[in-house]
């Protein structure tokens, strides 16, 4: 789906153009009020068709990964909304770089704890995997950060000039060696990929790994992107 500032510049400049066709023309003057905004509508309809079946947006993300005493793990976040699963961060491009979009959406997705200023200067040093799917594309970039307790970023109060917070949670930080026995699993076929109960904290949506999440991790593996 397109960005809401673009499908809302379509609308606009559509109605403009339909205002000056219907004053250009003869039949502004013969045309009732009523089939005039039915010709509007439908054109809308068009509008909204299009956009949505024309493709999706771009996007970029983040793996968050730490080392403890020689031990990798992964920073993971159920979704709030819905029961997509437990996946790392991202979201769509909205007309920034990849870089930059990566970083907002890793400040966003994580209440604020990951500052979007700081990833923007590790993200260039990052190994870095894109998946692309015609001019569709998704770059996913790698990032080790300090840790923190998964509860601080569950429970971080991020400041109201802060935009889409609270879009995930809870969080857990899972042994890649977890992962990567769910990405085997995926792999051979397994259609929903549960963590581990020791891996789950309360209040969660879902208890399985999201199989978007785990397909991406499978094609950056394979291309050798991992930094593990």
């Amino acid at each position: 789906m397109p960005p809401l500032n673009t499908t809302f510049f379509s609308v606009y400049t559509l109605l403009r153009q339909l205002n000056r066709f219907f004053s250009l023309i003869s039949i502004n003057r013969t045309m009732t009020p009523i089939k005039k905004k039915s010709i509007v509508y439908l054109f809308l309809f068009i509008l909204f068709v299009s956009s949505h079946v024309s493709g999706r947006e771009s996007g970029a993300g983040g793996v968050l990964y730490t080392t403890i005493q020689g031990t990798t793990y992964l920073l993971l976040a159920d979704h709030t909304y819905n029961k997509r699963g437990w996946a790392a961060f991202g979201g769509r491009l909205d007309g920034q770089s990849p870089i930059t979009a990566a970083a907002r959406e890793i400040e966003e997705e994580t209440n604020g704890v990951v500052n979007r200023n700081w990833t923007i200067k590790q993200l260039p040093s990052s190994p870095v995997h894109t998946v692309r799917d015609g001019t569709w594309h998704y770059t996913m970039y790698f990032l080790e950060i300090p840790f923190k307790p998964a509860v601080q970023f569950t429970s971080a109060n991020p400041p109201v000039s802060l935009k889409g917070t609270r879009e995930r949670g809870p969080y857990t930080w899972v042994k890649l060696s977890v992962v990567m026995s769910a990405l085997d699993q995926y792999r051979s076929g397994k259609e929903l990929v549960k963590l581990p109960d020791e891996s789950l904290p309360p209040n969660r949506k879902s208890s399985w790994f999201w199989p978007v999440f785990l397909n991406s991790l499978d094609l950056a593996e394979k291309q050798g992107i991992f930094p593990w």
